[in-house]
Order: C-alpha cells, then sequence, then structure tokens
C-alpha cells in the first residue's frame, strides 16, 4: 500500500491549493473547499497511476494535512 499526504491550504486570493511533498510537482487549484479534496484525491491517484508509480489494482492511502 503506498501512503502520501495532500496539504490544502486557503490562500489570501480566496483559492484553496492542494499540494503534496510526496508527488513533486503535483499543484490543484479550486474555490470550494469541498472542490479541491475531491479534486486533489481524484487527480493525484491518476497523477501516480500515469506515471506509472502503483499498478491499476494497487491501494493508495491519502490523509489530507490542512493549513489555515
Amino acid at each position: 500500500m503506498r501512503h502520501i499526504t495532500i496539504t490544502i491550504e486557503h490562500l489570501p486570493e480566496n483559492v484553496y491549493l492542494a499540494t503534496s511533498e510526496d508527488l513533486p510537482g503535483f499543484t490543484v487549484e479550486a474555490e470550494d473547499r469541498e472542490e479541491i479534496f475531491k479534486l486533489s484525491q481524484t487527480l493525484a491517484l491518476d497523477f501516480l497511476k500515469l506515471d506509472g508509480e502503483v499498478a491499476q489494482d494497487e491501494q493508495v492511502s491519502i490523509e489530507f494535512e490542512v493549513k489555515e
């Protein structure tokens, strides 16, 4: 099982930014708090699979760290 942490920050420009030290180059922005969680999780899994980091059937554990 692969474990990654996604950091969510609410920026002064009133957007949410998701990044991950476990996925270099991974950056996602959204205007809605709920959307950033869903979108970043989906895109992180796609990012890993397209990069060949995980097999299609491998489980990935995603943890969120929120910075306000």
